[in-house]
Order: C-alpha cells, then sequence, then structure tokens
C-alpha cells in the first residue's frame, strides 16, 4: 500500500509561491510574507540554527536563510483515551494500576506495589500526579509522625519514593499543568484549608495562588490542556449548592461554577484527566465516574478500593498503525486503520535544533471524513490558525516536546486505512 512507503523529502517550493501561500486566522486570510517580515531581525537575535536548509536565500536578504530547527524524533500512535489509571489511597500504602475498561460496571486492580520511602512509615496517600514534562509520578504522602503531607516521587515499578519534602500542610489534590507546574489544593482539616498553591519540586514547599472555598467538605483538583485551566470539585449533598463544580483560571485568579448535570456522585475524592475535555472522578463511595467541562457526569464503575489519587497513563500500542518520518524529521507518513467510534492519538516528540526557541507551521493533509484536535506538553506549545494548520512554537530547552494529535473519524466516515501526511515548514530561525 502506498502510505506505507517511506516517505522521502517534500519537494522544494520556489520561495515565491512559499511566501504567497496564505493561513486562516479567525477566518482572516493571512499571507505567510508578513509573518517572515521581522525574520532578519529575529535570525540576527535568535543564534544560529543547526538543521537542515529548507529555502534559500530571501529576495532582498543577501545570503540570509531559514533553517530548520524544529524536526520530529519520533511518531507513535496510542489507543486513546487511557483506560489505565495510577490510584492512591488514604487507607493504605498501595500504589495501584486500576482498568477502567472492565465490563460490568466493576474497576478492578490489575496489580499493585508497596510504597516505600526511606526512614518514614507510608500510611497513605491523598494525591497523584504524572509530570507531562519529564513523565516522573508524583504523589502526597500522609507519614507517621509527620502533620504535613509528603512530596515524593514514585518509582511505579517498585514502589520506592523519594522524598521531595514536607508541604507543611493537609493537601488532598494534585494536578501539574502543561509546562510542569505543580498545583495543589488543601484539604477541610488543613491548618489554611481549600486553598490553591503551587508546591516546588525542588523540596515541596507551598506558594499561595488562591483561595478556593466553594462548597463543603471535600477537594478534588486536576488540569485541562485543551484549555490551560484547573476543574475543582468539592462538596457532598444537593449537587451546585452544596456540591460544587467549577473552572479555576491560576492565571486571572477568577473561578467559574459549572452545572453539574446527569448522575449525582458523592463527595469527590480525585480527579485525573481523561482527554477530550473530559476527566476521571472518583467519590466517597468507591465509584467512578466520567465528568466533562459542561458539568455532564456518567457513571463509570465500582472502584475495589478509596482512592484519594487518580492519574491516568494507559496508552496502548495500536496495531493497525505505521508512521514513517523523512530522513530529516521535517515531514511524516502517518496510516491508521479506523472504524466509527474508535479514537487515537498520534504521538510526535519535537525537537528544536537551535540555540533559541524557533517557530513552525506544520501542515496537515487529513481526509474528509477524519476529525483531529491537538495537545501540546513541555517544551511544544500550538496554536490552530486554520483548518489542519498549526502554529508551533518549541522553547529552546533540555525537556522534551510533544504535539499530541487526537484522530476520530466522522460519523459517516467509511471504515477502512486512513493516511495523513504531515509537514513541518520553518518560519523564524
Amino acid at each position: 500500500m502506498s502510505w506505507l512507503a517511506t516517505v522521502g523529502e517534500w519537494p522544494r517550493r520556489p520561495m515565491k509561491a512559499l511566501l504567497g501561500k496564505k493561513f486562516h486566522v479567525r477566518n482572516v486570510a493571512v499571507p505567510l510574507w508578513s509573518l517572515l517580515l521581522p525574520l532578519p531581525i529575529i535570525l540576527f537575535a535568535a543564534g544560529q540554527a543547526v538543521g537542515p536548509v529548507i529555502a534559500g536565500a530571501i529576495t532582498g536578504s543577501t545570503g540570509l536563510t531559514v533553517e530548520q530547527s524544529i524536526v520530529v524524533t519520533a511518531a507513535e500512535f496510542r489507543d486513546y483515551p487511557p483506560a489505565l489509571v495510577y490510584s492512591i489511597s488514604p487507607r493504605d500504602d498501595q500504589l495501584r494500576v486500576i482498568n477502567t475498561d472492565n465490563p460490568n460496571n466493576v474497576v478492578d486492580t490489575e496489580s499493585s506495589v508497596t510504597i516505600t520511602l526511606a526512614s518514614f512509615t507510608v500510611l497513605g496517600g491523598t494525591g497523584i500526579a504524572i509530570n507531562p514534562v519529564t513523565s516522573q509520578v508524583y504523589a502526597l504522602l500522609k507519614l507517621q509522625g509527620q502533620a504535613g503531607r509528603e512530596l515524593v516521587t514514585i518509582n511505579p515499578d517498585t514502589g520506592v519514593a523519594t522524598a521531595v519534602g514536607d508541604t507543611g500542610d493537609r493537601f488532598s489534590g494534585l494536578a501539574f499543568n502543561g509546562a510542569g507546574v505543580l498545583y495543589a489544593v488543601t484539604g477541610d482539616g488543613a491548618g489554611v484549608p481549600e486553598t490553591l498553591y503551587t508546591l516546588s519540586l525542588v523540596n515541596g514547599s507551598p506558594t499561595f495562588v488562591m483561595t478556593l472555598g466553594n462548597g463543603n467538605d471535600g477537594e478534588a483538583l486536576a488540569f485541562n490542556p485543551d484549555d490551560d485551566l484547573l476543574y475543582h470539585t468539592s462538596g457532598e449533598g444537593i449537587p451546585n449548592v452544596n456540591e460544587i463544580y467549577e473552572q479555576v483560571d491560576p492565571v486571572l485568579l477568577t473561578t467559574n461554577q459549572i452545572t453539574l448535570l446527569g448522575q449525582d456522585y458523592a463527595e469527590a475524592t480525585a480527579m485525573g484527566f481523561l482527554g477530550n475535555d473530559e476527566f476521571y472522578l472518583a467519590d466517597l463511595g468507591r465509584r467512578l465516574y466520567r465528568i466533562n467541562t459542561e458539568g455532564v457526569v456518567a457513571f463509570v464503575g465500582v472502584i475495589d478500593h478509596d482512592t484519594k489519587g487518580l492519574a491516568p497513563f494507559g496508552l496502548a500500542h495500536v496495531d493497525d498503525a505505521l508512521v514513517v518520518l523523512n530522513d530529516e524529521g521535517t515531514s511524516f507518513t502517518a496510516g491508521v486503520e479506523t472504524h466509527v467510534g474508535d479514537t487515537f492519538m498520534l504521538i510526535l516528540t519535537l525537537d528544536n535544533l537551535s540555540d533559541a526557541d524557533a517557530n513552525a507551521m506544520l501542515e496537515l493533509e487529513v481526509p474528509n471524513d477524519i476529525d483531529i484536535g491537538a495537545q501540546d506538553t513541555g517544551s511544544v506549545h500550538e496554536t490552530l490558525v486554520g483548518k489542519n494548520t498549526h502554529l508551533l512554537q518549541v522553547e529552546n530547552s533540555l525537556t522534551e516536546g510533544q504535539l499530541r494529535l487526537i484522530i476520530s473519524p466522522t460519523d459517516d466516515s467509511v471504515p477502512g486505512f486512513k493516511t495523513i501526511k504531515g509537514k513541518i515548514i520553518q518560519i523564524t530561525g
């Protein structure tokens, strides 16, 4: 099949045609030359790129070239959304992997390891989250003889924890944003209850962000990379009165209450981002739900233990799929077999080969019966500027960055192999 063939270099287009290409920003056609007007200044200040040259000298700028410093270093398909979730309990020292895809409304423990921390007795955990930049698992532990929760990293294969530091209070939920900033919310039994902080990844010390306070008992927190907002649940009782679900903007320091719809849960104990504007939510009744950003709640199943932290991670490899990169890492061809109802994640790991932040356009060729969304993590920042056209900024940093393309067929899609092509066009040095 043609999509299985190795992708060669994309044909070079004349610079005149390249500069004349238009992108649509909020329905306004923007020619690429207008984006490149500040290019001589940017290239001079940005440092020297070291990737392959993709265009010759620009007319009127003797010797000036646009060099490709943003490249794709790896690509793979994964199932989406994740079915496997790390769970931590306030009542024991186990780190569990639970499977949310079990039949008959049962959420079973797939495996577990004992959490150990040198010189301490672990009584339980009150939060867990995965750093999207480093993929490290972080948790809040209840330790014998210590009032404040201990922030730790955990090796999920062995359960061995490494201390980061004493947070100094009773925190009850964790959530990383896309840049690796760790947010935490204090519980109702804390010295300063129902308050949002950031936690230092060096020593666990908290920095005040804002007071929350809506809802009564119970606090849970999750971050949505689709809109860069935190989502907070608190309370038990009458939905939207005692039981509150809200957006939290940690930059503007504002909250926006969301009306709860669908099934009613008891006091929420944990949340974890699932994808496509959805979260997992666990409650005191050992029940697991899915809740979206519009407040719609749907029952998933009964969990076999108490949980105080959920961190989805299990993205299985897709068998009927293949991705091929060209030698320079500037283009790819991806093929996957789809059926209506399927959703996949194409994960592109991006690297910046220059010594400064760099920008590029990612142009995708997508079949008409395929919808694509995007999530950015780590050093990658993405903005949709037109249908299937994404503006990328990749920081010059040592942290890994990914662009995750969420692929799903439309309702009228014909089952079969679908081919998606992409190419990166550097627009600044």
